[in-house]
């Protein structure tokens, strides 16, 4: 925990120019995109023309490749970072933010092959049971469920709270995926199970403990603070404050955090 607070200072600085523009892409890029649109003439039936969408997607896209990438070359080579190909103040788009894409890609196919398999069986299982009644909308009959939950309705309430819970176990023990494709030079996927092994608690109370701030910021805003402000300009700067915290406070914490873990991990193994 110490080290990922150390490193605050460091990987804001190091990846300052992306986190900047994914921060500024994401807090007013819809607004600007909006009135870009409709001044340009970018609507194809009153729509915005999809290869505008697309690219509007792809430059988010492309700047958290980048950030992530400055973010684990300074947690991981520290001063040698620039010689591993970090830009200044974080500007780079090479061979690592490729493989940050591709190993991005791989895991969430992975992640998704697995969810849509749970998914499958719980729907069937249910759509068997009868408990959908005369409801021909199966979203509609799961509310009825988990608010009736009564008699068999439990069984199938555990069910998803078993897979949710199963689906986060995953996420955790992908999460030193892309911390290991930048320190190995090469695409790590489904080999980062292997490196999470024997570690996934510990992983976990540490990607919770950094992520409950964010969660209680969230709470904060979007209940208490949101609804008391007018609509317009107030609500967006809410809103890019609650990014910038995001973007500048726990995205570097979490790259921290995990580059420790992933050098602990593999000093131990080495030993």
């Amino acid at each position: 925990m110490p080290a990922a607070f150390a490193f605050l200072p460091a990987g804001v600085g190091g990846a300052f120019a992306p986190l900047l523009v994914l921060w500024g892409l994401l807090s007013f890029g819809h607004a600007i995109l909006f009135h870009l649109v409709h001044a340009g003439g970018f609507l194809i039936g009153g729509n915005c023309n999809p290869l505008v969408c697309l690219g509007f997607v792809l430059l988010i896209v492309a700047f958290k490749l980048m950030a992530h990438g400055a973010l684990y070359r300074s947690a991981t080579f520290g001063k040698d970072a620039r010689k591993e190909g970090l830009g200044p103040l974080g500007l780079q788009f090479g061979a690592p933010e490729l493989r940050l894409l591709a190993t991005s890609i791989l895991v969430g196919l992975f992640y998704l092959v697995i969810a849509g398999a749970i998914f499958i069986v719980f729907a069937v299982i249910f759509n068997l049971s009868g408990l959908a009644g005369d409801e021909r909308n199966t979203l509609k009959a799961l509310q009825t469920v988990f608010c009736r939950h009564q008699g068999a309705d439990w069984i199938f309430i555990a069910y998803a709270v078993a897979a949710h819970v199963f689906l986060f176990f995953l996420v955790v023990r992908f999460s030193l995926a892309h911390v290991a494709t930048v320190a190995q030079k090469k695409i790590v996927a489904l080999n980062a199970l292997g490196l999470s092994s024997g570690n996934v608690f510990k992983l976990f109370c540490g990607l919770v403990l950094f992520s409950a701030p964010l969660v209680l910021v969230m709470i904060a805003v979007v209940h208490h603070l949101m609804p008391s402000l007018p609509h317009g300009a107030p609500r967006l700067m809410a809103h890019a404050g609650l990014l910038a915290f995001t973007i500048f406070i726990i995205f570097p914490l979490i790259a921290g955090f995990l580059s420790s873990a992933y050098r602990q991990i593999v000093d131990l193994r080495a030993k």
